[in-house]
């Protein structure tokens, strides 16, 4: 089961306020504690074939529109990804080289 869960804030702190939330769980295998800080790590993937790139694009995306990203995971309990991201993403433009 995967379920998804958008709420609008303003939320019960004002460190929250202005944002928008999305939560997005699951009750399949979960993530082992052990790595769970590496999930975000451009090419690290614990499935065959898997490129390893979709969270760590995701969370960089997150960051730069000035949001948070939040990954809680318990063995053969599931996993929970919280995105924070403000209203207005306050993301500029690439500086080149």
């Amino acid at each position: 089961r995967v379920g998804v869960r958008v709420a609008l804030g303003p939320y019960a702190t004002r460190e929250y306020d202005g944002v928008a939330e999305v939560v997005v769980e699951d009750d399949g295998p979960g993530i082992p504690q052990g790595i769970l800080d590496e999930v975000f790590m451009p090419f690290f993937s614990r499935k065959e074939g898997g490129t390893g790139l979709g969270l760590s694009l995701a969370h960089e995306a997150v960051r730069r529109c000035g949001g948070q990203m939040e990954i809680e995971s318990e063995e053969d309990r599931g996993t929970r990804v919280v995105i924070r991201l403000p209203y207005r993403c306050s993301a500029g433009p690439e500086e080149g080289p």
